[in-house]
């Protein structure tokens, strides 16, 4: 199963991501974001693990979650030149615990923002996997 697909969007970048369990799909999202950014897929066994830290969203809801992370995600990107790997997702606490990763690629596309506009998030009994789609800023 392929992790992500983009998908065609007026003005802005959009993926649509898919994983069989939370913590698949919100790391599907990651590397469509980070595919965006960095215009190559990001290997992060590659990379120089530099600290752990947990995102407490303050939501309960998946969707907001997932957007929650997104939007740390590109702030941890232009802000400080490190990625994020989603390692453990508490969705009855709105809490995740993910490793930060120290990333020197070259941005090639600047994503603003991850936004609301067709933001969705859903389980397909026909394929038992997490679907999400996602449009970004750009």
């Amino acid at each position: 199963m392929k992790a992500f697909k983009l998908i065609d969007v007026t003005a802005d970048a959009g993926i649509e991501c898919k994983g069989s369990t939370i913590k698949e799909l919100f790391n599907a999202a990651l590397s469509g974001l980070y595919y965006i950014i960095y215009d190559s897929m990001v290997d992060v066994s590659k990379l120089q693990c530099n600290n752990a830290a947990i995102l407490n969203t303050g939501e309960k809801d998946l969707e907001l979650m997932l957007f929650r992370v997104l939007d740390e995600a590109i702030y941890m990107v232009y802000q400080k030149k490190e990625i994020i790997k989603v390692e453990e997702v508490d969705v009855e606490t709105g809490k995740l615990r993910y490793n930060i990763y120290s990333c020197n690629l070259r941005i090639e596309n600047e994503v603003k923002a991850v936004t609301l506009h067709k933001f969705k998030v859903e389980w397909s009994k026909d394929s038992n996997v997490w679907i999400a789609t996602i449009i970004f800023d750009m």
